[in-house]
């Protein structure tokens, strides 16, 4: 068993993740701004009620995602895979292709990551034939997670 990454890993991590944090802080951030500048007023209530559905929506596929990505650690077991490609592109976005087997099947998988500074320095040692260590969901053998980029 590997221990899960916590929420805010995550969110530094895993590109959805951090996408769907971002669009929800600058929702209300913006709404919040407009308010104080008084370009919205604060008796138009039409405009909370639909960032609070917006919100609410977003704030299920994040939740949605972290679980995700903590139950794949905590019922996961680890698999050596090769590395496929790496690619750093741009626009925050970072991806991992590789290929590993579990009880006997072969599997490819892809991990789309923030380009941060602490990734990129990691991806960096990584090429195609690399071997690195994957998380694999036991419940779905398709799904797997690079390790280290979590830790």
């Amino acid at each position: 068993m590997n221990q899960p990454p916590s929420t805010g890993k995550i969110v530094r991590t895993d590109y959805l993740a951090a996408v769907l944090t971002v669009v929800l802080l600058s929702f209300w951030g913006i709404y919040i701004l407009l308010v104080i500048t008084g370009d919205i007023p604060l008796t138009l209530w039409a405009i909370p009620m639909i960032l609070a559905v917006i919100s609410a929506v977003l704030l299920i596929l994040l939740v949605w995602r972290v679980r995700g990505i903590q139950g794949v650690f905590s019922r996961g077991r680890e698999a050596t895979a090769t590395v496929r490609e790496v690619r750093l592109g741009r626009k925050a976005l970072a991806q991992v292709a590789y290929r590993y087997s579990y009880l006997g099947q072969d599997y490819e998988s892809r991990d789309i990551l923030m380009a941060t500074q602490r990734i990129e320095r990691r991806l960096k040692r990584l090429s195609p034939g690399v071997r690195v260590t994957v998380v694999v969901d036991s419940r779905q053998p398709r799904k797997a997670l690079l390790r280290d980029v979590y830790q």
